[in-house]
């Protein structure tokens, strides 16, 4: 049975989901005195020996990722796949590459790039010059180090600690550079070990990956005496009027009631839909704040093409760091929004290649040999050898909202909910410039392989499900992350998303929560109960 205290309080604020936006956002009001209670679904502790979880990647879901498969309509046919997203304490944290960058300017006023029929507004409810502020609080909180992007403000990265680059790591950014691509050491928050060689898509086996369960979680709960309440699922929030009153948890197989003063949703883009859409009251029949039915909609992913890198010099130059290199030249480029292009976080290692060919050989009809056992392993084996001498990078292409990409309930899907996704031509074509652009400027120092195939979508990076916006014909949430016409209901992680960028989500999402933090400890300060 759940204990009673988490029942018998009433709690200041309920934060449901443990990944960037949750923990940064219930780590800051409960660093104010405030009474949080963090809800996951998945587990807080792990197996002790955790190198050993590590290894086993023959399986298709690994530990640290969301164990039920999603149904998903698109334009690659039938989907039912795993979602790349984090389960347990740290959410997607436990399994990102730490590469966290801002967003430019001009993704808070992108009017000029509009493209086709997508859904994009005139601009953010918020200024880019609004966030700052709390860009650089989020990259103090998560101690952001990394070199200066010339296409962003100096000013705004001054303060960023600076990586102890190795003299083949120095060597490795000239020698990119030599393109003039304008390319600088990535902004990330892994504190390097000599026996770090990266672990992007694992838990980190060394602890030299920080993630947010040790960042903000752990220090909430042991300074600020927060509470966590693990492999428990919210399935509805209970309303009266406008006002959330409590939550609806099954834990243990028992269904229980917690009350709070407000409750902040960061299950994910995927699942937080999932969660409105299972809270019906008198005045949110169709769900809550899905009067205009918008709740699910404007699904957005990220187009992601991988590449290998090979330094043509007569010594080949292999860099110590495998989150060296960071791109964005090719951010805006003639009046096109593209997107960045970035190291890719980890050497090749022969048992990643064979979870990945395992999981898309189910997706791709093109990968279908790989469902053999003996055809996967030979493949893994050769692709870690090869790979030794390359380096892997990852473009991260805007993908742009459309109405009909969305996210909804589906019972029949093992993870609840399924999603239609139609993939645009215009994206194909701003995915294929900026390959095209990659290969023109790096062929003078590199040889290039790109190697993913059609369906390049980003499936870790899922956005603007509740997007936030003035207008509550056109958004589901307002500028203050709080859902319209609501009191206390507030939605911190990648759903408020009304673009998705050209970068790692990760940084907005903890910029914003610290901002929405501020407004949540001000209702609170001002409530009466």
């Amino acid at each position: 049975m759940i204990e009673s205290e988490y029942i018998n309080i009433k709690w200041d604020a309920i934060v449901i989901g443990t990944g960037m936006g949750g923990s940064v956002c219930g780590y800051e009001l409960s660093k104010k005195g405030k009474k949080v209670l963090f809800i996951e679904i998945g587990p807080y502790r792990r197996d002790s020996n955790i190198k050993n979880i590590s290894k086993k990647l023959n399986s298709e879901v690994k530990d640290g990722y969301w164990p039920n498969r999603i149904k998903g309509n698109t334009t690659f046919g039938k989907l039912n796949i795993y979602p790349t997203m984090g389960y347990g304490a740290g959410g997607s944290t436990l399994l990102y590459a730490a590469q966290l960058e801002r967003f430019h300017s001009s993704d808070f006023e992108f009017q000029k790039f509009r493209q086709g029929k997508s859904n994009l507004p005139l601009r953010w409810p918020i200024s880019y010059a609004e966030l700052a502020p709390f860009y650089k609080k989020a990259e103090i909180l998560l101690n952001v180090c990394g070199g200066i992007d010339k296409y962003q403000s100096a000013e705004f990265q001054k303060h960023l600690l600076p990586r102890d680059l190795s003299k083949i790591d120095n060597e490795y950014l000239s020698y990119i550079n030599e393109c003039g691509v304008d390319a600088y050491s990535s902004h990330f928050i892994e504190d390097i070990t000599n026996e770090c060689k990266g672990c992007g898509g694992l838990i980190c086996p060394n602890s030299c990956r920080r993630d947010l369960k040790s960042i903000c979680i752990e220090p909430a709960i042991k300074e600020y005496k927060a509470n966590i309440l693990s492999n428990a699922e919210v399935l509805s929030i209970n309303m009266k009027e406008s006002v959330a009153k409590s939550v609806n948890v099954k834990v243990n197989e028992n269904l229980v009631t917690i009350n709070s003063k407000l409750v902040v949703v960061a299950a994910g883009a995927l699942f937080t839909p999932k969660i409105l859409l299972n809270s019906k009251s008198d005045i949110f029949k169709r769900g809550l704040g899905n009067n205009y039915d918008l709740v699910g909609r404007n699904l957005m992913w990220h187009s992601s093409d991988f590449f290998f890198l090979r330094a043509k010099a007569l010594r080949p130059i292999i860099p110590d760091n495998t989150k060296l290199i960071s791109c964005n030249k090719f951010y805006e480029y003639n009046g096109v929004k593209l997107g960045t292009f970035q190291s890719g976080g980890s050497k090749i290692k022969a048992d990643q290649v064979k979870s990945f060919l395992i999981k898309n050989s189910k997706i791709n009809p093109l990968l279908f040999i790989f469902r053999f056992e003996f055809f996967c392993s030979l493949a893994a084996k050769i692709a870690e050898y090869v790979g030794s001498t390359f380096e892997v990078y990852s473009t991260i292409v805007e993908d742009l909202p459309y109405l009909n990409n969305r996210v909804y309930i589906d019972e029949s899907s093992d993870s609840g909910v399924s999603f239609d996704y139609s993939y645009r031509d215009e994206l194909m074509e701003r995915s294929k410039t900026l390959k095209i652009l990659i290969k023109k400027f790096l062929k003078k120092n590199f040889w290039v392989l790109f190697i993913t195939g059609k369906n390049n979508l980003n499936w870790g990076h899922p956005s603007g499900t509740c997007r936030f916006g003035d207008s509550i014909e056109n958004s589901v949430l307002d500028s203050k992350n709080c859902i319209h016409g609501v009191e206390n209901v507030f939605v911190v992680d990648a759903s408020f998303f009304p673009s998705s960028g050209g970068t790692n989500p990760s940084l907005t999402i903890a910029a914003n929560a610290i901002r929405v933090s501020n407004i949540m400890n001000t209702y609170l300060e001002e409530s009466v109960d």
